[in-house]
């Protein structure tokens, strides 16, 4: 099976290794805008309950190892903040991961698993051509997805 997943972020590394795992014959090429996701800035994850199984999954030294002292900080609560303004927002309890040990730890798992990234950024016209050498086009190029933009209609999202 022939896999093109557009985005190289959080979701697209995820799914790409996931989909390895499952069935390691399947063909995966993730395209992603020039290194946008590794190189961007970003707030960090909440690594909650799925997501910890998920890494164990996949390879179960991983999660520790993130964290020098093998105790990874306890987060039940966010602060976000804007000029002098602060909201506080609880959530489900979790252990904080900065973004570049995630997306660092997600690329190296996809490269040793045989996934080929590309570096390149997909336009309107090139997912036409995706959608028909792929069995399946999984669009997980974020808020501004131009998958999402291409098949609004289809999928009657907004």
């Amino acid at each position: 099976m022939k896999i093109s997943i557009i985005g190289g972020g959080p979701a697209g590394l995820y799914c790409a290794n996931a989909l390895k795992l499952s069935n390691p014959h399947c063909d995966i090429t993730i395209y992603e805008a020039k290194n946008e996701s590794i190189d961007s800035f970003g707030l960090g994850y909440t690594l909650q309950k799925g997501t910890k199984g998920f890494l164990n999954k996949i390879d179960n030294t991983f999660l520790y190892s993130l964290f020098s002292n093998n105790k990874p900080p306890h987060l039940t609560r966010a602060v976000v903040g804007a000029n002098d303004n602060f909201r506080f927002f609880d959530f489900a309890e979790g252990q904080g991961l900065a973004r570049f040990d995630l997306m660092r730890y997600l690329r190296n798992k996809a490269l040793e698993l045989k996934v080929r990234i590309i570096d390149k950024k997909v336009s309107t016209a090139s997912l036409v051509h995706l959608q028909k050498s792929s069995d399946l086009l999984i669009g997980a190029d974020g808020v501004n997805s131009i998958v999402g933009r291409k098949y609004a209609a289809k999928f009657e999202s907004q």
